[in-house]
Protein backbone atom coordinates (compact mmCIF):
# COMPACT_ATOMS: atom_id res chain seq x y z
CA UNK A 1 0.00 0.00 0.00
CA UNK A 2 0.83 3.64 -0.77
CA UNK A 3 1.81 5.72 1.59
CA UNK A 4 -0.47 7.89 0.94
CA UNK A 5 -3.28 5.65 0.88
CA UNK A 6 -2.10 4.89 4.48
CA UNK A 7 -2.15 8.32 5.29
CA UNK A 8 -6.12 8.77 3.68
CA UNK A 9 -7.25 5.18 5.75
CA UNK A 10 -5.86 7.04 9.22
CA UNK A 11 -7.59 10.50 7.96
CA UNK A 12 -10.81 8.40 7.11
CA UNK A 13 -10.74 6.67 10.16
CA UNK A 14 -11.05 3.28 8.06
CA UNK A 15 -9.34 1.01 11.19
CA UNK A 16 -11.57 3.14 13.56
CA UNK A 17 -14.49 0.43 13.16
CA UNK A 18 -12.13 -3.07 12.86
CA UNK A 19 -10.63 -1.59 15.93
CA UNK A 20 -13.56 -0.89 17.84
CA UNK A 21 -15.73 -4.47 17.42
CA UNK A 22 -12.06 -5.91 19.18
CA UNK A 23 -12.92 -3.59 22.00
CA UNK A 24 -16.20 -4.67 22.46
CA UNK A 25 -15.18 -7.86 21.46
CA UNK A 26 -13.65 -7.93 24.88
CA UNK A 27 -15.03 -5.48 27.08
CA UNK A 28 -18.47 -5.39 26.00
CA UNK A 29 -20.00 -5.57 29.54
CA UNK A 30 -17.43 -3.00 30.50
CA UNK A 31 -18.50 -0.49 28.04
CA UNK A 32 -22.39 -1.05 28.86
CA UNK A 33 -21.39 -0.54 32.57
CA UNK A 34 -19.74 2.68 31.65
CA UNK A 35 -22.46 3.95 29.55
CA UNK A 36 -25.15 3.53 32.33
CA UNK A 37 -23.27 4.80 34.71
CA UNK A 38 -22.77 8.26 32.66
CA UNK A 39 -26.02 8.36 31.49
CA UNK A 40 -27.14 8.97 35.25
CA UNK A 41 -24.29 11.18 35.13
CA UNK A 42 -25.44 13.55 32.03
CA UNK A 43 -29.06 13.74 33.61
CA UNK A 44 -27.46 14.87 37.31
CA UNK A 45 -25.76 17.52 34.99
CA UNK A 46 -28.75 18.75 33.18
CA UNK A 47 -30.42 19.23 36.43
CA UNK A 48 -27.71 21.17 37.96
CA UNK A 49 -27.18 23.50 34.57
CA UNK A 50 -30.46 24.06 34.83
CA UNK A 51 -30.21 25.10 38.24
CA UNK A 52 -26.83 27.50 38.11
CA UNK A 53 -26.33 28.58 34.87
CA UNK A 54 -27.97 32.32 35.72
CA UNK A 55 -25.22 34.38 35.56
CA UNK A 56 -21.34 34.42 33.58
CA UNK A 57 -20.13 33.39 36.34
CA UNK A 58 -22.14 30.88 37.43
CA UNK A 59 -22.20 29.17 33.56
CA UNK A 60 -18.65 28.68 33.36
CA UNK A 61 -18.67 26.97 36.62
CA UNK A 62 -21.26 24.65 34.95
CA UNK A 63 -19.35 24.71 31.80
CA UNK A 64 -16.21 23.17 33.74
CA UNK A 65 -18.25 20.60 35.18
CA UNK A 66 -19.04 20.14 31.51
CA UNK A 67 -15.63 19.72 30.71
CA UNK A 68 -15.48 16.84 33.12
CA UNK A 69 -18.88 14.46 32.04
CA UNK A 70 -17.94 14.91 28.33
CA UNK A 71 -14.18 14.92 28.64
CA UNK A 72 -14.92 11.00 30.51
CA UNK A 73 -17.00 10.42 27.73
CA UNK A 74 -14.77 11.09 24.59
CA UNK A 75 -11.85 9.99 26.78
CA UNK A 76 -13.39 6.53 26.78
CA UNK A 77 -14.42 6.61 23.36
CA UNK A 78 -10.92 7.68 22.24
CA UNK A 79 -9.70 4.55 24.25
CA UNK A 80 -12.10 1.81 23.01
CA UNK A 81 -10.93 3.15 19.45
CA UNK A 82 -7.84 2.28 20.04
CA UNK A 83 -6.60 5.85 20.56
CA UNK A 84 -4.40 5.36 23.83
CA UNK A 85 -2.34 8.23 24.53
CA UNK A 86 -4.91 10.95 23.37
CA UNK A 87 -7.45 9.12 25.45
CA UNK A 88 -5.06 9.60 28.38
CA UNK A 89 -4.46 13.41 27.52
CA UNK A 90 -8.00 14.09 27.60
CA UNK A 91 -8.34 12.09 30.62
CA UNK A 92 -5.96 14.65 32.25
CA UNK A 93 -7.68 17.63 31.20
CA UNK A 94 -11.23 16.05 32.93
CA UNK A 95 -8.88 15.69 36.16
CA UNK A 96 -7.87 18.89 35.39
CA UNK A 97 -11.46 20.62 35.29
CA UNK A 98 -12.52 18.67 38.06
CA UNK A 99 -10.09 20.61 40.71
CA UNK A 100 -10.76 24.12 38.45
CA UNK A 101 -14.56 23.51 39.19
CA UNK A 102 -14.14 22.80 42.58
CA UNK A 103 -12.35 26.03 43.79
CA UNK A 104 -14.36 27.93 40.89
CA UNK A 105 -17.36 27.17 42.65
CA UNK A 106 -16.36 28.56 46.39
CA UNK A 107 -18.09 31.91 47.29
CA UNK A 108 -15.58 34.61 47.59
CA UNK A 109 -12.24 32.81 46.29
CA UNK A 110 -10.68 33.94 44.03
CA UNK A 111 -9.48 31.48 41.17
CA UNK A 112 -13.04 32.12 39.18
CA UNK A 113 -12.23 35.57 38.38
CA UNK A 114 -8.55 34.99 37.62
CA UNK A 115 -9.32 32.15 35.31
CA UNK A 116 -12.02 34.54 33.46
CA UNK A 117 -9.39 37.10 33.09
CA UNK A 118 -6.77 34.58 32.16
CA UNK A 119 -4.68 34.97 34.99
CA UNK A 120 -5.01 31.58 36.38
CA UNK A 121 -3.75 27.94 34.97
CA UNK A 122 -6.02 25.12 35.31
CA UNK A 123 -2.96 23.18 35.75
CA UNK A 124 -2.41 24.99 39.33
CA UNK A 125 -6.39 23.87 40.21
CA UNK A 126 -5.09 20.78 42.27
CA UNK A 127 -1.91 22.81 44.37
CA UNK A 128 -5.12 25.19 45.37
CA UNK A 129 -6.97 21.62 46.53
CA UNK A 130 -3.86 20.49 48.68
CA UNK A 131 -3.66 23.87 50.25
CA UNK A 132 -7.16 24.84 50.88
CA UNK A 133 -8.75 20.95 51.29
CA UNK A 134 -9.47 21.41 54.89
CA UNK A 135 -11.97 24.55 54.00
CA UNK A 136 -13.54 22.44 51.04
CA UNK A 137 -14.18 19.22 52.78
CA UNK A 138 -11.77 16.93 50.88
CA UNK A 139 -10.64 13.58 52.24
CA UNK A 140 -6.50 12.91 51.89
CA UNK A 141 -6.86 9.91 50.26
CA UNK A 142 -9.32 11.64 47.41
CA UNK A 143 -6.92 13.93 46.97
CA UNK A 144 -4.25 11.74 46.72
CA UNK A 145 -5.71 9.31 44.08
CA UNK A 146 -6.53 12.72 42.22
CA UNK A 147 -3.24 13.90 42.20
CA UNK A 148 -1.57 10.11 41.15
CA UNK A 149 -3.94 10.39 38.42
CA UNK A 150 -3.47 13.75 36.75
CA UNK A 151 0.90 12.47 37.34
CA UNK A 152 -0.02 9.63 35.41
CA UNK A 153 -1.49 11.03 32.45
CA UNK A 154 0.61 13.65 32.58
CA UNK A 155 2.94 10.89 31.35
CA UNK A 156 0.73 10.86 28.26
CA UNK A 157 0.77 14.54 27.38
CA UNK A 158 4.70 14.03 26.26
CA UNK A 159 6.52 11.77 24.38
CA UNK A 160 7.83 9.15 27.52
CA UNK A 161 8.91 6.04 26.73
CA UNK A 162 5.28 5.00 28.02
CA UNK A 163 3.77 6.92 25.54
CA UNK A 164 5.91 5.65 22.99
CA UNK A 165 4.05 2.04 23.71
CA UNK A 166 1.18 2.89 22.45
CA UNK A 167 3.18 3.23 18.83
CA UNK A 168 3.91 -0.27 18.55
CA UNK A 169 2.74 -3.39 18.91
CA UNK A 170 4.04 -5.44 22.65
CA UNK A 171 4.13 -9.04 20.63
CA UNK A 172 7.46 -8.96 20.20
CA UNK A 173 7.23 -8.11 15.81
CA UNK A 174 7.01 -4.20 16.91
CA UNK A 175 4.94 -3.47 14.88
CA UNK A 176 4.51 -0.06 14.22
CA UNK A 177 1.10 1.68 14.62
CA UNK A 178 0.14 4.82 12.71
CA UNK A 179 -3.58 4.99 13.52
CA UNK A 180 -5.90 3.31 15.70
CA UNK A 181 -4.18 0.44 16.91
CA UNK A 182 -5.73 -3.16 19.14
CA UNK A 183 -2.95 -5.00 20.62
CA UNK A 184 -3.33 -8.46 22.33
CA UNK A 185 -0.24 -7.74 24.46
CA UNK A 186 -2.01 -4.63 25.85
CA UNK A 187 -5.54 -6.21 26.81
CA UNK A 188 -4.22 -6.16 30.61
CA UNK A 189 -3.46 -2.39 30.08
CA UNK A 190 -6.53 -1.93 28.33
CA UNK A 191 -8.60 -3.48 31.02
CA UNK A 192 -6.93 -1.61 34.15
CA UNK A 193 -7.87 1.83 32.15
CA UNK A 194 -11.22 1.53 31.27
CA UNK A 195 -12.00 -0.50 34.82
CA UNK A 196 -10.42 3.06 35.81
CA UNK A 197 -12.52 5.54 33.75
CA UNK A 198 -15.70 3.44 35.41
CA UNK A 199 -14.76 4.00 38.75
CA UNK A 200 -14.02 7.58 38.03
CA UNK A 201 -16.99 7.86 36.61
CA UNK A 202 -18.95 6.34 39.38
CA UNK A 203 -18.27 9.48 41.80
CA UNK A 204 -18.49 12.37 39.10
CA UNK A 205 -22.02 12.71 40.87
CA UNK A 206 -20.57 12.99 44.01
CA UNK A 207 -18.09 16.09 42.80
CA UNK A 208 -21.57 17.40 40.77
CA UNK A 209 -23.12 17.50 44.67
CA UNK A 210 -20.20 18.76 45.97
CA UNK A 211 -20.03 21.96 43.73
CA UNK A 212 -23.48 22.24 44.12
CA UNK A 213 -23.46 22.89 47.71
CA UNK A 214 -20.82 25.66 47.47
CA UNK A 215 -22.96 27.62 44.59
CA UNK A 216 -26.35 27.17 47.05
CA UNK A 217 -23.81 30.20 49.06
CA UNK A 218 -24.58 32.24 45.44
CA UNK A 219 -28.06 33.34 46.24
CA UNK A 220 -28.72 33.40 42.78
CA UNK A 221 -31.98 34.66 41.83
CA UNK A 222 -34.05 33.04 39.19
Amino acid sequence: MKSIEIIHEVLTGKDDEEVREQFIKYFSSEIAQFEKVMADVYEHWRTFDAQFSKTEDSATVTALLWTVVRGHIISFRLLITGYWVAAGNTQRQVFEGCAMAIIASKYGWPYLKKYLDNQFSTNKAIDVLRRRRGELNIGKEGLLNLEKAINFYDGLSHPTRFALADMMSLDGTHKLYIGASFDDAKIKGYKKEIEGRIGFAKIINNIISGVDKNMKSWNLKS
